[in-house]
């Protein structure tokens, strides 16, 4: 049959190509380049919809150069200092600051609403961290990155635990979007309390998303005091402390770099980093769940974004997930 040779529109040069293989090629100086990892080809700028798909006769012919230098996770200059720490994105999708990211049905018809109307009323609960307002700078970019319109209610104390959540603060004048329940120093009552205080929560009218935060910063890490709470009412928790130990840890960073999260007592984020540290994560959380519900997609183990399936067939029966569960 005829063959026809392919021929490439404009100079190959800076251009990123990819055969029938996984493997993905930059074009420099005529020669080209393996791009070794997907951080590497994130860090560099490229995107998904920057790479051009050539036949591989064509890949074949170009001369093959030396291959991209990976991009390490860790400053060479200071192997205990982790580069994700200036990636809150991907602490959060890898380090397992998430410890669960609850129900996708539960939180959906949220987050699809905020994005429709571009409010988005906050209540805020939990000792004097949250008093002293950790999640601020988080309020500042849903406004700004966002364009949100928030509403924020500060019902953190200081010196309190659950109970005053419980029986102090009149919730039920609230309807909240999402509600922001920490969990620290004073929270060792029995787990009866938490319950308590989520099954309060979870029949209010606005349906709001709950999020756990373990902002209780120690040595050690234990598994979060509320995690089994998380899974049973399948609520988002987020467990700050790995991060924070990660980024700033005593044990193996120098004093001047822990104090840039805590000055205080290395668990209140009162240092120069530490409400920017906590909100840059809270704001990458939001993002992966506006993403999955928005954009109708997710984030593979290898860091792509790839669909949802939303309809399957079981003996010639078609069912619409999304109706099926929204």
């Amino acid at each position: 049959g005829l063959h026809i040779k392919f021929k490439l529109n404009g100079s190959p040069e800076g251009r990123l190509f990819k055969g029938n293989r996984n493997a993905i090629y930059l074009v420099q100086n005529g020669q080209k380049r393996l791009i070794p990892d997907f951080y590497t080809f994130s860090k560099m700028g490229f995107n998904l919809t920057s790479i051009e798909k050539v036949p591989d006769e064509y890949l074949a012919e170009l001369p093959l150069g030396v291959a991209i230098k990976p991009i390490p996770v860790f400053r060479p200059e200071d192997y205990m200092y982790h580069k994700n720490c200036e990636d809150p994105d991907r602490m959060v999708n890898d380090l397992g600051v998430v410890s669960n990211l609850g129900s996708f049905s539960r939180y959906s018809n949220i987050l699809q609403r905020v994005h429709t109307t571009k409010n988005l009323d906050i209540l805020a609960l939990g000792g004097s961290i949250t008093a002293g307002g950790y999640f601020l700078e988080f309020v500042r970019l849903l406004r700004e990155q966002n364009h949100l319109n928030v509403t924020f209610h500060n019902h953190g104390h200081g010196a309190t635990e659950i109970t005053y959540s419980i029986f102090c603060v009149d919730i039920d004048k609230y309807n909240p979007d999402l509600v922001l329940i920490d969990f620290s120093v004073n929270d060792y009552g029995h787990p009866k309390l938490m319950e308590a205080l989520l099954r309060k929560l979870l029949i209010m009218k606005s349906a709001p998303l709950i999020l756990l935060t373990n902002l209780w910063v120690t040595a050690d890490c234990p598994v979060p005091r509320y995690l089994l709470h998380s899974f049973y009412y399948e609520i988002p928790l987020m467990n700050i402390c790995p991060a924070v130990d990660l980024c700033y840890g005593k044990k193996h960073l120098p004093q001047y770099i822990s104090d840039l999260y805590s000055k205080t007592d290395g668990v209140h984020p009162w240092g120069p980093q530490g409400v920017k540290f906590v909100s840059d994560l809270l704001y990458a959380w939001w993002k992966r769940l506006d993403v999955m519900v928005n954009s109708d997609s997710s984030m593979d183990t290898n860091g792509l974004l790839v669909a949802h399936p939303h309809t399957f067939s079981f003996q010639n029966t078609v069912i619409n997930t999304t109706s099926a569960y929204l």
